[in-house]
């Protein structure tokens, strides 16, 4: 036989092996997996985070004051997240201190694009823990940005104060054990909107958003970025987007009577007392954070909620920083569009009339804004349905999904067979980050003792052992129905083990013992 057919039978011989099933499965499961570690999300942000060296002490007659700094080069159109964090001290016991944080980036010494801010004021070193005070007289403030390059160049992205008032505020660097004043900023480009609300000055004179139950001027909700006339296109999430996160804050202001931040049409009820406690009393306010998923015709998909927050907000405090945080958006491939919009809600509750702070009409930042920004890219895979699957297949049906199986899981006694999955949480259908644990429940087995009164022994005893229980029969003449079952224990309808003992007590009469005549 010549090469050339010898290597065409080796040839046509490997083809054979080739489509033999176990291989071809085999190839199909490896094939599989590699398209599966391929699509795993993996995260694709990559924080820098930056920490204040020391406290910094300034005044109102510092101005801006920078704290952090950060260089970085940028192409036009490159997107870069940027993170604050500021808490500060106040010199002063009780006496208010206006506080502005602000993170933004200069080119060529002057700030360019968007600038994120927070502001509320300080209220002396005595003011207690409360929401934005992490401990006593330290008041916490968290700007955040997503910033858009106009142009290529060399940014100075900063994390910059001012204060407006007599007492002098410090920065806090650190506590001893963290820091507590840093900035964050992105390393590579990010892929993500940004939000911003309509001008709103800090006199309330622009077209600002009030709350309260004057139905002429306020209105008792808001959906910040939805109803207040910011333009909101649907953001379309990149094509390998998995997971997104999504961030916003919001800075509202307590219209007391006679206060300059609010229209004189907006002020409190004039109670007669001094200026800074004159109103209503406190404002309370109810908010949260929406997220939605949009199908193809813009009806919402899906719908994520970061925990509502209740705020009291006090006339000393009088502005007032608000901070959402959603984590772990998935992205759901079932929607019919990969588009998200976003809104916060605000609610009025009790108290003097409250405004939505907004883009200063001078152009120094905005104190309400959000953005969304994609955390993880891959295949966001849904947990698979393993109801009703043994125990091991359902493991494996879980790792290949991403997922793992949680160390606790649950039994349960049911008519289910050994081994079977019964339950399981998170539920079949769900989207949950890679490596999420589940929790399976899986049944013991068990059987419903059936009800063998007045059955024959023989009947009653093949009954029980068919369902994988064990009969035991006791004898006691009685002469009711000579060779059936009087009395059984368990009665029937119980649940019970496999392997459980069913105690049969039979009539051991008979129709001569007990002297009935044919």
């Amino acid at each position: 036989m010549g090469f050339k057919a010898c290597r065409l039978r080796n040839r046509r011989s490997v083809l054979a092996r080739l489509t033999e099933p176990w291989l071809l499965a085999a190839l199909a499961a490896l094939l599989l997996s590699r398209i599966l570690v391929a699509q795993a999300p993996t995260s694709v942000l990559t924080p820098q985070r930056i920490p204040l060296p020391g406290d910094i002490k300034f005044t109102e007659a510092d101005g801006i004051v920078t704290l952090i700094h950060q260089t970085i080069t940028l192409k036009a159109n490159e997107i870069r997240r940027l993170m604050g964090s500021v808490e500060l001290s106040s010199s002063a016991a009780s006496t208010i201190a206006y506080a502005e944080a602000r993170v933004g980036c200069q080119l060529s010494g002057n700030f360019v694009g968007d600038i994120g801010g927070a502001a509320e004021n300080h209220e002396g070193y005595n003011a207690p823990i409360a929401a934005n005070y992490p401990s006593q007289g330290i008041l916490a403030l968290y700007p955040s940005l997503l910033f858009t390059a106009p142009s290529d160049g060399q940014y100075d992205c900063q994390l910059f104060v001012t204060n407006g008032d007599t007492p002098t505020l410090t920065a806090v660097a650190t506590d001893g054990h963290e820091s507590l004043t840093w900035l964050i900023v992105d390393q590579t480009d990010d892929a993500g909107f940004w939000l911003q609300n309509p001008p709103c000055d800090t006199t309330g004179f622009s077209a600002c958003t009030y709350l309260g139950q004057d139905a002429s001027t306020q209105k008792m909700e808001s959906l910040v970025f939805a109803d207040d006339g910011t333009v909101v296109p649907a953001w379309q999430a990149p094509a390998d987007a998995a997971f997104l996160d999504a961030v916003a804050g919001v800075t509202v202001t307590t219209c007391y009577y006679g206060t300059g931040a609010c229209t004189k049409n907006n002020w409190g009820p004039n109670v007669g007392l001094t200026p800074i406690v004159k109103g209503s009393g406190p404002t309370t306010i109810n908010s949260y954070l929406e997220v939605f998923q949009l199908n193809n015709d813009s009806s919402v998909c899906k719908t994520y909620q970061s925990l509502p927050i209740q705020s009291t907000v006090t006339t000393p405090a009088h502005h007032y920083a608000l901070n959402y945080l959603l984590q772990d958006i998935p992205v759901y491939p079932d929607c019919t569009s990969r588009s998200f919009r976003l809104q916060v809600v605000v609610d009025y509750v009790s108290g003097d009339p409250i405004k939505i702070d907004a883009t200063d009409s001078n152009g120094s930042g905005t104190l309400a804004h959000a953005f969304v920004i994609e955390e993880m890219k891959g295949v966001a895979r849904a947990i698979p349905n393993v109801v009703g699957a043994n125990q091991t297949n359902a493991a494996q049906s879980i790792t290949a999904a991403g997922y793992v199986v949680a160390a606790n899981g649950l039994t349960i006694l049911s008519t289910a067979k050994a081994g079977t999955v019964t339950a399981q949480n998170p539920a079949a259908g769900i989207i949950q980050l890679p490596n999420t644990a589940v929790q399976l429940t899986v049944s013991t087995g068990g059987a419903i003792v059936p009800n063998l009164l007045s059955y024959p022994q023989k009947n009653a005893t093949a009954a029980i052992t068919a369902l994988g229980l064990i009969p035991v029969v006791r004898f006691s003449k009685d002469c009711v129905n000579p060779g059936d079952v009087m009395i059984q224990s368990p009665l029937g309808g119980v649940l019970v083990p496999l392997n459980t003992t069913v105690t049969l007590t039979v009539d051991s009469g008979t129709v001569k013992s007990c002297g009935i005549l044919k």
